[in-house]
């Protein structure tokens, strides 16, 4: 069954295409990766899913994209979290200020099983249980990016979005958190990682595309995109 189908996407900054007419579906209970270069377009489409692309300057100028048999193109932001989409974006945009458990708190507004979302999570990072009390910008990096993704999984969503999981950090983090992502996907929520870490999408996902400038130039399950000679050459 397919969770998002996106059709035809084109995004604008301005005058600048980012995306370029992309089409790719993502079936329910699947982790799909969106591989490519930086610039290539890849958060672009995450935003626009999330609905996201506005508060940065972007707009949806062409194209649909449905999630769930509803279209929601036009939906704003805040509705889309709470008909099941969830964002993790770049750079885990956790606040400093706040302690781990005020940021899940603020995670999960529209939860209405706060506490065993809470459980949830700690289970998942149980390093955040110890550290709940903690103002999260003394969190290492790796910890911030485990609140991050926490803190995305808070509304209890259908579809997690993933941007960069892996940016910056040592590879014994990069695999606990991959680990993490797996249990997420075997509880039932499917998952959309924008990725970098090629060799770390390819052994964790059902499915994958290749996007370049703005267009999808290659799909499929991992085996068969590797064995691309034409993606071989661009994803090094």
């Amino acid at each position: 069954m397919t969770l998002l189908d996106v059709k035809e996407l084109f995004v604008n900054y301005g005058p600048l295409v980012a995306v370029q007419g992309i089409s790719f579906q993502v079936r329910k209970g699947q982790v799909v990766s969106l591989l490519g270069s930086n610039g290539a377009g890849k958060t672009t489409t995450l935003r626009a899913i999330s609905g996201t692309i506005t508060l940065v300057g972007g707009k949806v100028t062409g194209g649909s994209i449905s999630f769930d048999g509803q279209e929601i193109t036009k939906v704003p932001p805040h509705r889309r979290v709470r008909m099941g989409i969830s964002l993790v974006p770049e750079g885990r945009k956790i606040f400093h200020r706040l302690t781990v458990y005020e940021n899940l708190v603020v995670g999960g507004y529209t939860s209405k099983d706060l506490e065993d979302r809470l459980e949830f999570v700690y289970q998942l990072f149980p390093i955040l249980k110890e550290r709940r009390n903690q103002i999260a910008g003394s969190l290492s990096g790796g910890e911030q990016q485990m609140l991050a993704i926490a803190r995305g999984l808070m509304s209890n969503p259908k579809l997690l979005l993933l941007d960069e999981p892996s940016l910056g950090l040592a590879p014994r983090v990069v695999d606990v958190l991959y680990d993490a992502i797996s249990k997420i996907n075997e509880e039932g929520t499917t998952v959309l990682v924008v990725e970098q870490h090629v060799k770390k999408a390819l052994t964790h996902s059902h499915y994958i595309y290749v996007i370049q400038t703005g267009r999808i130039i290659a799909s499929g399950e991992p085996k068969e995109v590797l064995s691309m000679d034409m993606v071989k050459a661009y994803l090094g």
